[in-house]
């Protein structure tokens, strides 16, 4: 905490970003401390892009890894929408890896899920691993992983666990551009209705919406009204329609 770098207070218990807090008066940090010392990990803000890395592993070893980018709506601390492209650089990208093999022999995990949380900086040319986790990650995003790979994600899953042999299918040479849209709420009110812009709506592969009409948002900030997978021509549509996405799908409030 001696730190001149931003502060992030993160609770024990929580998840999706939740009660994440960010200090970048010490004055303020200071105080914060002594009253919450006992319910909050601390660390020095890493400034740079979300990233996910989806791994499987079995006998110790990465059998299957996925690189993805997270993008963030009103909440700076939850995924809001994320694309099967990760500008990180190849060589980075084998570090990241070599760091994660690294955790699984030094914790011994056994076969199944490893799924971790990065941030990378491009300036430094550095990255910081945030959260690793063994729970299968959530929003659907295993089927965000079978729609951009074609790779049988689930049963395999299942395989690992039951200790079967694995469905060997050839990952797609040329990957499917998907976006995974979880739908956040730009404040509390009243449901009213869902917009999607008409080009963007005919590039819909699949929609769950969770809220109905009338329903009230109680949590903006946290609450997920949905998920919506759209599949793009190419990356670089993808990309640019991932930079304002939000300008294209409006939730209606009263």
């Amino acid at each position: 905490l001696k730190s001149k770098l931003p502060i992030l207070a993160k609770p024990h218990i929580g998840s999706g970003g939740k009660n994440i807090r960010l200090f970048k008066n010490h004055n303020n940090l200071k105080k914060f401390v002594e009253k919450n010392k006992e319910k909050y990990l601390f660390e020095e803000y890493f400034v740079g892009t979300n990233h996910g890395v989806f791994n499987l592993i079995k006998d110790k070893k990465i059998i299957f890894n996925f690189f993805d980018t997270e993008q963030r709506y009103k909440n700076p601390f939850t995924v809001s929408s994320t694309i099967n492209y990760c500008n990180i650089p190849e060589i980075y990208k084998k570090k990241i890896l070599k760091e994660i093999s690294f955790l699984i022999k030094e914790l011994n995990l056994k076969d199944g899920i490893f799924h971790i949380q990065i941030k990378y900086n491009k300036i430094k040319k550095k990255f910081l691993i945030l959260e690793p986790f063994r729970r299968i990650p959530g929003d659907k995003y295993l089927k965000f992983v079978r729609l951009s790979t074609g790779y049988p994600v689930e049963e395999n899953i299942l395989r690992l666990f039951l200790n079967e042999k694995q469905i060997e299918n050839k990952i797609k040479d040329q990957p499917n551009f998907i976006l995974r849209k979880i739908l956040m709420a730009p404040k509390n009110g009243k449901f009213k209705f869902l917009k999607i812009n008409r080009t963007l709506s005919k590039k819909i592969v699949d929609k769950n919406i969770f809220i109905r009409k009338n329903e009230i948002v109680k949590d903006f900030y946290n609450q997920r009204l949905g998920i919506i997978f759209f599949k793009f021509r190419n990356k670089t549509e993808m990309i640019k329609i991932s930079k304002n996405i939000d300008n294209y799908i409006k939730i209606k409030l009263n």
